[in-house]
């Protein structure tokens, strides 16, 4: 996962920190950094998994407002398949 640390839209900035995930051994895997996912005795044609990603945005507002994106890039890849 790879998020931006702080962005300005408008009159607000905002900083991104402390990104975590729930996925196992990725509990607070580092901005940048990869997590293995396994999808055990998958037996259908489509097979998924879900995780969730937070985080502390701490914001500030010099003037106006803003509509504040967040964008959190993941890649993933299909190392094998069993």
């Amino acid at each position: 996962m790879i998020a931006p640390r702080s962005f300005v839209a408008g009159g607000v900035s905002a900083s991104l920190s402390n990104l975590a995930s729930d996925l196992p051994d990725a509990g607070s895997t580092p901005s940048g950094l990869s997590a293995t996912v396994r999808i055990a005795n998958c037996r259908e044609r489509r097979c998924a998994v879900s995780f969730n990603v937070g985080g502390r945005i701490d914001v500030s507002r010099t003037q106006g407002g803003a509509t504040l994106r967040i964008p959190i890039a993941v890649t993933a890849a299909i190392l094998s398949v069993n």
